[in-house]
Parts: structure tokens; C-alpha cells; sequence
């Protein structure tokens, strides 16, 4: 009975972690009007964690998730070189990042397969999240990058609030847009790579978007959307777990579907912004 319940609680106990600091990260980037910048940056990191598995043959989630951290920064990096270089749109060059890092990383993979590599089905952990997998230095890890993250946030919120809402009145105050911005990217770049695992690669950006756009309709200040969607990140990602762990399937297409079910309801129920909520008070 033991061995059935401790996998399912370290599961649960890494879901509404990563859940609820998605749902932080991911209301910064819909109030940045980026998110698109999530789903190029997790199909960024598949080149290099199929790559660590190559050099390293090591399938170490620890090894791998480096592999994956250094090219998501790679990837945010190219991107805001090419949008200062040239006359592109952000969604354009993300769009391009997203297909080329993701291209080299399926080429890569066939690589692997054909190197007959043990233990390839830890790439699948990665492409579609398996939160059964997780082991205890998994969750403790998650622990100090989830404090790191929420300690930048804490100690930057006026910086980055600023920048969030009015960039030129940031910049005259006095505020290094490029260090904020930094900042921003390495926050993103920290929470997709250690989300991957739980949600996978293909699936890590609704995570981010899903919980935070439902919260949008519910809150009115930068400080409740954040915990609002933390709330709604831990909630969707623990049941989708329990779920997925029942049906044993991977984690990631449940904590997806449960995280688009909440933003519908959002959309329609919402207090004050609900769309039946508006044509029901309409009536009244």
C-alpha cells in the first residue's frame, strides 16, 4: 500500500508546485502580452536535453534539464536579437524559434534512436510530462527554484510592474529596461524547464497561460490575479494528476484539458466580466 500512495503524494505534492508557480510566472507574461515567448521557450529546450542525452548518456532528469534550461535561455536570447535586429513581429520570431529549435530537436532524437541509446522513453517524460516520475530530489529541486523565483518577484515587484504596464515611464524612472527584461526571460526560462517534466514539453506553455488568463477574469489588481492563479494552477495540475495517475496516462493532456475547462468557465461565469454573468445581470 505504501509503494501505491508515495509516488501518487511526491506526484501531487510537484504538481501544485509547479502549478502554482506557473500560474505566478504565467500572469506576468499574458500582462506582458507574451505568451507566445512560453511555447517557443519549451520547444527551445527539447534540442538540448535530447543533446545531454547524447554527450552524457546519462538519463539523470537533473543533467538533462540543464541541457534544457541553456537552450531555452539560448532560444529568448536569439529572439530578442533578431526583434532588435530587424523589423520582424514578436509573434513572427517566435513562431520561428518555436519550429527550428523543435525541428533540430526531433532531429536529434531520431539520432538517438538509431545510437540505440538505453532508456530512451525518458525523452517521452519530457514530450508529453509524467508527474508519476518524479522522484524526491525532483520535488526539492522544484522547492528552491519555485523560492528563488518568488523571492526575485518579491524583491523586483515594482520594477517589474512598472515595465509590465508603462515601459516609458520605467525607463525615465530610472529603470534598466534590459535588466528587467532579463529578469523576465530567466523567470520564464527557470519555471518552463522545471515545469517540463510534469507537463511536457508540447503542453508546459497552457500551464502557464491557461490559469492566468482564468484569473484575469477574476481579479483586478496584479497582486490577487498572481494568487488567483497560483490557486487555479496548483488546483488544475493536482487533479489532472490524480487523473492521469488513475488512467495511467501522462499527466500533461489532463492538467491541459482541466486548465482549458477553467478558463471556459471563467470566460462564461466570471463576477462583473462572465460573459452569461454580464447577459444574466443585463436582464435582472
Amino acid at each position: 500500500m505504501f509503494g501505491y500512495w508515495y509516488p501518487l503524494a511526491l506526484s501531487l505534492i510537484g504538481s501544485g508546485i509547479i502549478g502554482g508557480i506557473s500560474g505566478i510566472v504565467g500572469s506576468c507574461m499574458v500582462l506582458k502580452k507574451q505568451s507566445l515567448l512560453g511555447d517557443a521557450i519549451s520547444h527551445a529546450s527539447l534540442p538540448g536535453i535530447v543533446l545531454s542525452l547524447l554527450l552524457f548518456r546519462d538519463k539523470n532528469p537533473a543533467v538533462l534539464m540543464i541541457g534544457g534550461a541553456v537552450f531555452g535561455a539560448l532560444g529568448t536570447a536569439l529572439a530578442i536579437l533578431i526583434e532588435r535586429t530587424t523589423s520582424l513581429a514578436q509573434d513572427t520570431i517566435l513562431g520561428i524559434i518555436l519550429s527550428l529549435f523543435f525541428g533540430v530537436g526531433l532531429v536529434l532524437i531520431s539520432v538517438v534512436q538509431k545510437c540505440q541509446i538505453a532508456d530512451q522513453s525518458i525523452i517521452n517524460k519530457f514530450l508529453f510530462g509524467n508527474a508519476s516520475l518524479l522522484l524526491p530530489v525532483d520535488i526539492a529541486v522544484m522547492c528552491i527554484v519555485s523560492c528563488v523565483i518568488v523571492g526575485v518577484l518579491v524583491i523586483c515587484r515594482k520594477e517589474l510592474i512598472a515595465t509590465l504596464f508603462d515601459p516609458l515611464f520605467a525607463h525615465t524612472s530610472g529603470f534598466s529596461l534590459t535588466i528587467v527584461n532579463t529578469i523576465f526571460s530567466t523567470l520564464f526560462v527557470m519555471t518552463i524547464v522545471q515545469g517540463i517534466q510534469m507537463t511536457g514539453i508540447v503542453l508546459m506553455s497552457s500551464l502557464l497561460i491557461a490559469p492566468a488568463t482564468a484569473a484575469r477574469q477574476l481579479s483586478n489588481s496584479v497582486g490577487m490575479m498572481c494568487l488567483t492563479a497560483a490557486i487555479i494552477g496548483s488546483f488544475a495540475s493536482c487533479l489532472g494528476t490524480l487523473i492521469a495517475f488513475w488512467l495511467r496516462m501522462p499527466s500533461g493532456p489532463t492538467i491541459t484539458i482541466l486548465s482549458s475547462l477553467l478558463v471556459v468557465i471563467a470566460l462564461l461565469w466570471a463576477p462583473e466580466r462572465g460573459i452569461l454573468w454580464t447577459k444574466m445581470r443585463d436582464r435582472l
